[in-house]
C-alpha cells in the first residue's frame, strides 16, 4: 500500500510540472508582450523587430515593404472601444489626405475591437487598424502596403489582427 501512495504522489507530481509546463510553454509562431499582456501570430517569413519602450511596440515587415505594426497609446481618455473608435474615426476623416473607407466591429478571441481600412492619397498607402481597449490602454494593431498591393496583403493583415488573443 505505501509503494502504490508513493507512485501515486509521484505521478500527481509529475502531472503538476507537465501541467504547469504547458500553461507557461509559449508558441514560438506568436510574439508575446508581457508588460501588456497580449500575443498575435507573426506572420509566416516576415522580419520583426521589438521596441519595448517606444510607442510602436513591435514591427513585421514584408520584404516588398508590407508593414504590420501593433502600437500602444495609454493615455486614453475615452472609457469604451465605441467612444475611442469614434475618436479615431473623427481623426481620420478630418485629414484632408486621408479617404476612410470601410469599417466594422469584431470579437476576437473574446475580445472586443473595431476595424477600419483607410487610404493616405500622398503615400499612396492603404491601412487596416485594428482597435482594442484593455485596462484603459489602446492596442492598434495597423497592417499597411502600397494601395495597389493591398489585396494580396489583407488576408495575411487579417490573419494576424485576428490572432489577438489577452494572455493571463
Amino acid at each position: 500500500m505505501k509503494k502504490i501512495k508513493s507512485w501515486l504522489a509521484v505521478m500527481a507530481g509529475i502531472l503538476f510540472i507537465l501541467q504547469t509546463h504547458a500553461q507557461t510553454a509559449k508558441d514560438p509562431k506568436r510574439y508575446y508582450s508581457e508588460k501588456w499582456n497580449f500575443s498575435v501570430l507573426k506572420p509566416v517569413n516576415w522580419q520583426w523587430k521589438e521596441n519595448p519602450n517606444a510607442s510602436i511596440l513591435v514591427s513585421f515587415t514584408d520584404k516588398t515593404g508590407a508593414t504590420i505594426d501593433v502600437l500602444i497609446e495609454e493615455k486614453i481618455n475615452e472609457s469604451n472601444l465605441e467612444s475611442y473608435f469614434k475618436r479615431i474615426l473623427s481623426v481620420l476623416k478630418d485629414s484632408e489626405d486621408t479617404k476612410v473607407g470601410k469599417n466594422g466591429k469584431a470579437t476576437i478571441n473574446g475580445v472586443s475591437a473595431h476595424w477600419v481600412i483607410h487610404t493616405d492619397q500622398n503615400t499612396n498607402s492603404q491601412t487596416i487598424d485594428y482597435y482594442f481597449l484593455q485596462n484603459g490602454v489602446g492596442i492598434i494593431i495597423s497592417s499597411s502596403s502600397n494601395t495597389s498591393a493591398f489585396n494580396n496583403y489583407e488576408n495575411t493583415f487579417r490573419q494576424t489582427a485576428e490572432s489577438f488573443r489577452v494572455e493571463k
